[in-house]
């Protein structure tokens, strides 16, 4: 029978649990959908649970408890959809609320209030964020989600101003045949 050193029987030992930890289940989602939300008046709040029926819940998928967090990003530019340009200031929406521990298997309600500032000159503006919810803490392995949230300021929004360019073209056109 080979005998092993207790140094080395020590080491199998340590490597065994760090791989056990390594390999314990980590995950976080969220109930959440695109929002995309049109006419908004400058100088009002917005509760967008409220105005969507659509709360932020946060969900541990993981097999044990973790700290967490929702937060405002700014997109990239090249992560813009078309006829978007990025929020100007992440101060304009809150998560609430925003960190939060949760058991496995355990899930949030989170609120996102919205503030358009009162300056007419955002009127027109159609602009986009990220809500990017994630675990938080000095682990080597974490997990996170991000939704992506839409706005204008005053009018439609550009799919719905493009769908109207299209209905009023084929209007157009179908009165030009007859």
């Amino acid at each position: 029978m080979l005998k092993l050193p207790k140094f080395f029987t020590g080491l199998v030992f340590v490597i065994a649990v760090c791989l056990s930890t390594a390999y314990s289940a980590i995950g976080l989602g969220t109930k959440f959908g695109t929002i995309v939300l049109e006419k908004l008046e400058v100088g009002a709040v917005y509760n967008v649970t409220k105005l969507r029926n659509l709360p932020l819940v946060v969900i541990n998928s993981g097999d044990s408890e973790v700290d967490a967090m929702a937060e405002v990003e700014i997109p990239l530019r090249g992560e813009l959809k078309e006829g978007y340009e990025p929020l100007s200031d992440p101060g304009w929406v809150r998560i609430v609320p925003n960190k939060f521990r949760l058991k496995a298997k355990e899930e949030i309600r989170c609120e996102i209030i919205l503030s358009v500032p009162n300056d007419n000159s955002l009127i027109g503006k159609h602009y986009q964020y990220k809500i990017w919810s994630h675990t938080v803490g000095e682990d080597a392995f974490g997990a996170g989600v991000v939704n992506r949230m839409f706005f204008s300021v005053g009018s439609a929004g550009p799919e719905s101003l493009r769908m109207a360019k299209m209905k009023q073209a084929l209007f157009s056109a179908e009165m030009d045949v007859s």
